[in-house]
């Protein structure tokens, strides 16, 4: 029987399941569970093909904060009001990608943004 290369888990707070003879994977205690990771201690496992959905989501993320920099950056309100829409959103699908990857700093960062964002506006009414 081979084994797969667990090589690819890089995240060392990943832990690797177990095969059985029919090389299936499952999860702890010999529940059947989806071939998978389990992440961090609260036991969530997910897919690797999920995982690598979730990576992908870095990608649009960082391009929906480039065209919200870009925009909040007009003179034009009607832009600077889409800009804010789209740093919101940018903001959203960071934290999306941040929790199963635990950078918890990174989504602290991305709801401090939200708020500043959101205070900036208020402020931008009265004025």
């Amino acid at each position: 029987m081979s084994f797969p290369d667990f090589n690819l888990l890089k995240n060392p707070r990943h832990r690797v399941l177990r095969l059985t003879e029919a090389g299936e994977m499952f999860g702890r205690n010999s529940r059947k569970t989806p071939v998978g990771t389990f992440s961090g201690e609260s036991g969530l496992c997910l897919h690797p093909d999920v995982m690598d959905l979730v990576n992908l989501l870095q990608w649009p993320a960082m391009l929906m904060t480039v065209i919200a920099t870009w925009l909040t950056a007009s003179q034009r309100g009607r832009r600077r009001k889409q800009g804010f829409w789209w740093s919101f959103a940018g903001n959203l699908v960071w934290i999306v990608w941040a929790w199963p990857n635990h950078a918890y700093a990174l989504i602290v960062l991305q709801i401090s943004l939200m708020i500043l964002n959101i205070r900036g506006t208020r402020k931008n009414k009265e004025s």
